[in-house]
């Protein structure tokens, strides 16, 4: 069925079950929970509360297989450029995949540099908490600054409110809002001696991210010592060679203080980590494994009951 036939056929069912309720479809169809109900990665979801009919179900399966959904999320994983306005592969995946997994972007293998980045910053990650790696007059870290925002805010904010623990060795605050005023609350009580400010963005040219780092850059130059101020910032970014700039403008000798990093899906994993240790952030990334498929044309448990 092509895409015009799949939304005519979508519509038409659409219009003629619009006043259907919940409580009749179940009792003209016993079975509904068990067919509407879909299990993967230990969790389960139910779809029977939803007020479709079974030929409504089937007709908003037409409509995604009638626009190729398949094939799109074959070009995903196999690292097509489906990011049309960068040109780029989309390969969170990949980023997240299981030990010896070979993704390719744009038919460059990445596994291993993907690899080689998750170890180094899992390994800053443990040294910031061990006091290896530590600010400009020694002292260990207590507090992450996190400055980013859309994609680069919400997800580790969301991942820090979730998991964090109720009394973490090292506080994690998030600054996104281009208003000075939240820039301000979130600095104040904090020691810039014990301060590591971590920007986030895959451009690192956000106008919003840079206007706050320099907020906190100068909040942090007004304390320390101009040949450490570099240990208190690290970049999240996919372009390096911009966020060493930004750090070399800054009243310190060289930009050894940011880490290039792959975007997209690994956003949270430095300053999480940082703060809540090993063992949790290995039980995360084994949960969001769980979710990823290691093919373009795996199927998930419990789809066909549908």
């Amino acid at each position: 069925m092509d895409l015009d036939a799949a939304w005519t056929a979508f519509d038409s069912v659409a219009a003629r079950d619009r006043g259907v309720r919940i409580v009749d479809q179940f009792a003209a169809d016993p079975d509904r929970l068990s067919r509407l109900t879909v299990e993967a990665a230990g969790l389960t979801i139910d779809l029977s509360k939803q007020s479709w009919t079974r030929e409504g179900m089937e007709a908003a399966l037409g409509l995604a297989h009638g626009a190729e959904i398949e094939a799109a999320r074959a070009r995903l994983f196999g690292g097509e450029a489906v990011n049309f306005t960068e040109g780029r592969a989309v390969l969170h995946a990949a980023l997240r995949a299981r030990p010896g997994a070979d993704y390719r972007a744009l038919g460059e293998p990445v596994s291993r540099e993907v690899k080689a980045v998750r170890k180094a910053m899992a390994d800053y990650a443990r040294a910031v908490r061990s006091g290896d790696e530590a600010g400009a007059t020694g002292k260990p870290f207590r507090t992450v600054v996190h400055v980013g925002i859309g994609g680069s805010d919400l997800g580790p904010r969301l991942v820090w409110d979730a998991l964090a623990p109720r009394t973490p060795d090292i506080e994690v605050r998030f600054v996104a809002n281009i208003d000075r005023a939240e820039m301000d609350q979130t600095l104040t009580g904090l020691d810039p001696e014990t301060t590591l400010v971590i920007v986030v963005s895959k451009t690192f040219t956000t106008q919003e991210t840079l206007a706050n780092a320099e907020l906190a850059r100068r909040w942090l130059a007004a304390a320390l010592p101009v040949d450490g101020l570099d240990r208190h910032f690290i970049g999240v970014t996919a372009a390096p060679q911009l966020a060493e700039r930004f750090a070399a403008a800054a009243p310190s000798p060289s930009g050894t203080g940011w880490a290039g990093a792959t975007p997209c899906g690994r956003r949270w994993d430095c300053p999480a980590p940082s703060a809540w240790g090993r063992s949790c952030s290995s039980a995360c990334w084994t949960g969001r494994r769980t979710w990823t498929p290691t093919s373009g044309t795996r199927r998930w448990s419990g789809t066909r009951r549908c």
